[in-house]
């Protein structure tokens, strides 16, 4: 019976930790991309990811998160477009989701969260999220 009442124990104890730990994974994750932001909903304060320009993020290692300002000059196809800044161009992967709808135009100033897309020959980002500065 005792062994039975420790086993019990042991086993509420466990479940009791891994209801806490996906209690705190899911808190941890409340804060909304600046997508959703812009789309009515999340969170809107302070983020980790610092504001760079495009040429320090051309510094940064690859899959380095990245938020950058500038303006879409073109499109270059397949979801590619060339967004310039004071410091330089930047190659950007911009898939049709993180669009939501909106029409941009090359005098339109944008802020793009994201991860720096790297390899041997050339350096690249990929937008999570894109919002419109006013």
């Amino acid at each position: 019976m005792r062994k039975l009442l420790i086993i019990t124990t042991s086993l509420a104890a466990i479940a009791a930790f891994q209801a806490t730990a996906a209690q705190g994974e899911a808190q941890a994750t409340v804060a909304a991309p600046a997508a959703v932001q812009a789309a009515g909903g999340g969170f809107n304060g302070p983020t980790s990811v610092p504001l760079v320009t495009i040429a320090e993020a051309r510094k940064l290692g690859d899959d380095a998160p990245v938020r950058v300002r500038g303006h879409i000059l073109r499109s270059l196809g397949d979801d590619r477009y060339e967004l310039k800044d004071a410091t330089g161009l930047v190659k950007v992967e911009i898939d049709q989701e993180v669009w939501q709808g909106r029409e941009v135009k090359p005098s339109d100033l944008v802020e793009i969260s994201g991860e720096v897309d790297k390899d041997l020959w050339k350096t690249g980002l990929e937008a999570e999220s894109l919002v419109l500065v006013p």
